[in-house]
């Protein structure tokens, strides 16, 4: 196969193949080509088959049937009213406990400003003090780190 040269099916371009069977040239448009007819063809074979979920839609649309279903299973309709309020409610939590943790990073550095440089004036207490605000301002900038790199962008 190799040196032979074909005819692009769709752009009648001369193109050296990489794989035997192969009818299309590598450009884009051509590809693009090739994938629509293929889609096509086996739209037109495979038209009869699988479920199709316009007809279920149509079906419980045209009954009313969920409405009726609600209407007459109150424990489903108290389910899925609990079920969404949770939902809302961790949705909301999320952001709501980002801030607070902002917030509260803030507040320990402030505090941590305020104390004290000079070591004459610094006891014990003071010193622990010290450390106590350093380890949690490290383990809530390594958890908001963290928790940044592992929720997607838009959630």
């Amino acid at each position: 196969m190799k040196g032979s040269k074909i005819r692009c099916q769709h752009c009648r371009k001369w193109f050296e193949p990489k794989r035997t069977r192969q009818t299309t040239c590598p450009r884009k448009r051509c590809q693009r080509e090739r994938h629509r007819e293929n889609c096509e063809q086996w739209r037109k074979k495979n038209s009869g088959k699988g479920p199709a979920p316009n007809k279920v839609r149509w079906w419980a649309g045209a009954l009313s049937y969920w409405q009726h279903y609600r209407e007459t299973h109150a424990s489903y309709r108290q389910r899925e009213k609990q079920r969404m309020r949770l939902k809302r409610k961790s949705v909301k939590s999320v952001a709501t406990r980002d801030s607070r943790r902002s917030i509260f990073l803030g507040e320990l550095r402030k505090i941590q400003t305020e104390m004290p440089e000079t070591v004459a004036t610094r006891d014990s207490r003071d010193r622990r003090m010290d450390a106590l605000l350093t380890s949690l301002i490290r383990r809530e900038t390594s958890q908001n780190e963290t928790q940044t790199q592992s929720v997607p962008v838009g959630a």
